[in-house]
């Protein structure tokens, strides 16, 4: 049985200890905007952030978000979305592996912010699904943000803050877009909730295309046809982004060695693994890392 946490004090003070860097460093609370939060472990105690708003990105695998008695399923490429008011728990689901960013953006700043779009944003969302679907660009921003977050020296936690309020932007932007469109926030057909499901026991970075035609019961021609309707991809190109995908994360997120990460997704050996990747990437892993370093110093 969930424990419900309402109070900020007990449900922030846990949060904010265990992942904020400028609170380790002395930082005042008070005077932060955005907070983030990198996790591989899901929470399934009811909690609340009286004091923020809250945006989660999927990076890899599946959650059910129990938010207000509501649940919500939200894999990768999806946000959730939490209000101040909002109570809410996320819980694993599958075996596979779990990885999601959490920003926070103070409430206040948030709301001005709203207000400078000019728009009913903020009486607009109580009543939003407290989910964005498959926005996968906008992974890019939130990875992108969390990877130069650098909260060491005064100027780089101004720098900081410029990429924080970026990422803002563009969460804003989604939500006056799907405001202006909600029809854009399609529901998941049957043939996606299939894949879903295999991707909840299988990561998809570790199948062929055979296993997913075995493991859906469909021919090669008929997978062709619905990934092409539902993703617009074929079944390899698919599988191909998946393992590229993950593999860019690992380089992204861990110390692993590149041979290691060639392993992980399915390749036999560091020089396939660094071929496939320049071809996707333009770069080679080693490129790809030294690269980050460099954006980092």
């Amino acid at each position: 049985m969930m424990r419900t946490m309402r109070s900020t004090n007990e449900a922030e003070q846990i949060y904010f200890d265990t992942s904020n860097p400028l609170l380790k460093l002395g930082g005042d609370l008070n005077s932060i905007n955005f907070l983030f939060h990198i996790n591989t472990f899901d929470y399934p105690v009811e909690h609340s952030h009286v004091d923020f708003y809250e945006f989660t990105m999927m990076v890899d695998g599946e959650v059910a978000n129990f938010i207000n008695s509501q649940k919500i399923i939200a894999a990768k490429g999806d946000v959730l979305i939490g209000l101040p008011s909002d109570c809410h728990a996320i819980k694993k689901l599958g075996n596979g592996k779990l990885r999601y960013i959490n920003f926070l953006v103070r409430a206040k700043h948030f709301e001005e912010i709203c207000g400078k779009t000019k728009s009913d944003l903020l009486s607009w969302l109580p009543s939003f699904s407290r989910v964005i679907h498959g926005k996968e660009e906008l992974l890019l921003h939130f990875e992108s943000a969390a990877r130069n977050a650098d909260f060491v020296s005064e100027e780089k936690r101004a720098k900081t803050q410029t990429s924080f309020e970026s990422l803002l932007f563009h969460i804003l932007s989604e939500l006056l877009e799907i405001q202006a469109n909600p029809e854009g926030q399609k529901p998941t057909s049957k043939f996606e909730r299939s894949l879903q499901e295999i991707q909840r026991e299988h990561p998809l970075y570790g199948l062929k295309v055979q296993d997913l035609c075995d493991k859906m019961n469909y021919s090669r021609a008929s997978l062709n046809r619905l990934f092409k309707k539902h993703y617009g991809l074929l079944p390899s190109e698919f599988l191909l982004r998946e393992k590229m995908d993950h593999a860019r994360n690992l380089l992204l997120t861990t110390d692993m060695s590149i041979f290691d990460v060639a392993i992980e997704n399915g390749y036999s050996g560091s020089c396939q693994f660094t071929v496939v990747f320049h071809d996707y990437f333009g770069m080679t892993p080693t490129q790809f890392r030294r690269q980050l370093q460099g954006q980092k110093n």
